[in-house]
């Protein structure tokens, strides 16, 4: 997960993706094709 050392906007940025699972699915997917 992406980390801005803001506690505010990483809360934010965890409660839109919470659900949402195409923008997880897309996460996903771009930490695995940088692994």
């Amino acid at each position: 997960m992406l980390q801005f050392n803001d506690p505010v906007l990483n809360n934010l940025i965890e409660e839109s993706l919470t659900g949402n699972s195409d923008i997880e699915l897309a996460m996903s997917n771009v930490l695995a094709a940088k692994a």
